[in-house]
């Protein structure tokens, strides 16, 4: 059960990588309060998502589907 939702979200993480190509996120790096006066940098950081990267996450997903449970039904 556990293999079966790890393969889940494997497969939509890699699906998610494939069709996002870029991330992008803004991180407060100064900020400073001078009285009435309040200063603050943000720098926007933007991070590339390889599509090698979700095309092995789909497929290591799928062979976490596919790959048998050990119990059998009798």
């Amino acid at each position: 059960m556990l293999l079966k939702l790890l393969g889940i979200l494997f497969i939509a993480a890699g699906t998610a990588g494939l069709v996002i190509d870029d991330i992008q996120f803004t991180k407060k790096t100064h900020e400073a309060d001078l009285g009435i006066i309040e200063l603050q940098v943000d720098e926007k950081e933007i991070y590339h998502v390889p599509e090698w990267l979700g095309a092995i996450s789909i497929g290591l997903g799928t062979l976490l589907l596919l790959v048998p449970t050990g119990r059998r039904r009798r």
